[in-house]
């Protein structure tokens, strides 16, 4: 097992790398770059040319990346246009709403699946069962940002039952439950959406290998003996 580890983490290397020289090319080599995507139009070419020299955009290629690649081993991710700021303050700022969503999806997607699945399996053949894979189907082929639009559209816009962005109350000074209760508010829709993109090939997958279990020898034994 130790040896299988070591195995996958080295044949990953190339795969790695060729993704980061994939990734730099595809930005370095689009029209424009940093200085230009300030958008400053008092911006003269003199003064231009010298901001490309500090931020080294004048330099070769191959150079550019060994220098992009030695920052981003070390941690310098530069800096955000959107806000201003150093990329790693701005991940630290927004990573843990994206690890809250992603557990609360976590746990609501194999919850619901694996319930939803089994009973349907159990139910083979039945209304439930084909009103389950109708609702799998429907949901995993229609598009995500269909989904998203339509519910921001419907629970945050029309009725105003969900809050429409954000992750607290703007101008809020809520504490305690109190607190706890507006986040669950705001991290509420995107979370019925996630879980319902997600939901499909899992339960699935549950349905599946439920009816497999089912059909098995000892299973048609016990029954038989029951």
């Amino acid at each position: 097992m130790k040896q299988f580890v070591i195995r996958r983490l080295i044949q990953s290397i190339p795969t790695l790398l060729g993704a980061s020289i994939l990734i730099f090319l595809i930005f370095a080599l689009a029209p424009g770059d940093y200085i230009t995507a300030q958008g400053n139009p008092n911006l003269t070419e003199e003064r231009a040319a010298e901001l490309r020299a500090i931020y080294g955009l004048d330099k070769p290629l191959p150079e550019r990346y060994i220098i992009w690649m030695g920052n981003f081993l070390k941690g310098e991710l530069g800096d955000s246009l959107l806000f201003k700021q150093p990329v790693k303050d701005v991940l630290k700022t927004f990573i843990w709403n994206s690890f809250i969503i992603a557990l609360a999806v976590l746990v609501l997607q194999w919850t619901i699946a694996s319930v939803v699945g089994i009973f349907a399996a159990i139910k083979q053949y039945s209304i439930y069962d084909s009103l389950v894979t109708l609702l799998v189907f429907l949901a995993m082929s229609l598009p995500s940002f269909f989904i998203g639009l339509l519910f921001l559209k419907l629970f945050a816009v029309d009725y105003q039952i969900f809050p429409l962005g954000g992750k607290i109350t703007t101008g809020s000074n809520y504490t305690g439950l109190a607190y706890v209760w507006d986040v669950m508010k705001h991290m509420a829709l995107p979370v019925i959406v996630l879980t319902l993109l997600s939901i499909g090939g899992l339960t699935r997958y549950f349905r599946t290998n439920m009816l497999e279990v089912i059909k098995q020898d000892y299973v048609r034994t016990a029954r038989a003996k029951a």
